[in-house]
């Protein structure tokens, strides 16, 4: 069996020391010291899917006690509620009790406050903690674009902190001529926010950090798309019969959205002809139940008529149930996860009970790849470009 997907660098050994230096010198924006004032309300907006996500904002926290805004000054809105009971792990217990920490909730208009409308006519709506904030902390990391085989920049204010509506034609709109508007729609909400400055992490194997980087938005994400493209872009010499797709790390790498990333990197390198079976197995802790899109996979004639219902629709998880479902057009698909087995063969999916029969179906095909870190992971054939396989 060969194997990829393990970056060459180490992984951060204290992260908050990490972040606490990349906030005294931030990338073409002045330390956060010299850009709040005592007496600002700072709003610190977390995204989803952050690993080690206390050690993270209890790095930014401190940094900005240090800076001599008063802790209950200090709110920490985070876009997933998994992440509530991690924050204060890090704080001492008088500070995480003096802060102010809340999870956005889209469907509450009463959290949300009206900012501006697009260029476009469409109203925009933030989370009204941030809108009102002195000075906006987003928190995001950097992911491979399976759609260009870019890695981009997640964790921006907009649109992870606005309403629902928005959250699902957005998401309805992330490949293809639509990603541009879409990409134009949520630069023109930074800006109508003034959001400038931003955290970025660059993410290792598992759960681990590779790099911590603040600064001007547009100036981290130059900086660290590159780096992150050394450090995941993978070259494989051959395609391989079956290929294992490993999503290692704690819960915050078990999502959904992380299936979608480690089977389309997957079926990067799985064998697209010969007469032999091929295939792509997962393996996962998943245990969260499938979104609106993905599950309309279930109640679906076929996966066409699933994915032109998506297409129709307006879902938070259109993208990743979209690209699920061309993976499974062609390539057959196991899962091991912490999912019940109807659940999973419902989805189009082979369940899998146990890890031993991963090895039972690589000793079943005549070749095996293991790509590791899959969520994370982006890889090609040898002299092949970077263009996704279609």
């Amino acid at each position: 069996m060969s194997k990829s997907g393990e970056p060459s660098a180490e992984p951060i050994d204290d992260v908050s020391a990490a972040v606490a230096v990349a906030l005294i010198d931030p990338v073409d924006f002045p330390s956060l010291s010299d850009s709040v004032v005592s007496g600002d309300t700072v709003a610190i907006a977390v995204d989803r899917e952050l690993p080690q996500v206390g050690s993270v904002t209890a790095a930014v926290i401190a940094t900005l006690l240090e800076a001599n805004v008063a802790a209950e000054k200090i709110m920490v809105v985070l876009a997933d509620s998994n992440d509530e009971s991690l924050i204060g792990q890090k704080l001492p217990a008088d500070i995480f009790a003096a802060i102010n920490v809340t999870t956005h909730d889209p469907t509450d208009k009463n959290a949300l406050a009206y900012l501006a409308a697009s260029t476009a006519g469409d109203p925009i709506y933030v989370n009204r903690i941030i809108c009102d904030a002195d000075f906006a902390i987003p928190i995001g990391r950097v992911v491979v674009d399976t759609d260009s085989g870019n890695h981009i920049v997640t964790g921006g204010v907009f649109p992870s902190f606005a309403d629902i509506g928005t959250q699902q034609r957005l998401a309805s709109s992330a490949a293809g001529d639509k990603a541009k508007n879409r990409k134009r729609e949520v630069d023109e909400a930074q800006w109508l926010l003034g959001a400038r400055f931003t955290v970025q992490l660059v993410s290792g194997a598992g759960d681990t950090l590779l790099r911590a980087m603040a600064g001007d938005i547009d100036s981290v994400r130059a900086k660290v798309a590159g780096l992150a493209a050394s450090l995941w872009n993978f070259e494989v010499p051959d395609e391989a019969a079956l290929v294992v797709a490993t999503i290692p790390g704690d819960a915050s790498q078990q999502t959904w959205a992380n299936v979608a990333r480690a089977v389309t990197a997957a079926a990067r390198i799985v064998r697209k002809d010969g007469d032999s079976p091929t295939a792509i197995a997962v393996c996962s802790e998943l245990d969260l139940p499938p979104g609106p899109a993905t599950s309309l996979i279930i109640g679906s004639a076929n996966l066409d008529e699933a994915e032109t219902l998506i297409a129709e629709g307006e879902f938070v998880d259109a993208d990743s149930a979209t690209k699920l479902i061309r993976v499974l057009r062609d390539t057959k698909i196991y899962l091991l996860s912490q999912l019940a087995e109807n659940v999973v063969e419902d989805l189009g999916m082979a369940w899998v009970a146990d890890p031993s029969e991963i090895n039972n179906l690589c000793q079943r095909h005549e070749t095996c790849t293991l790509l590791a870190n899959a969520q994370h992971a982006w890889p090609s054939l040898v002299g092949a470009n970077s263009a996704v396989n279609s």
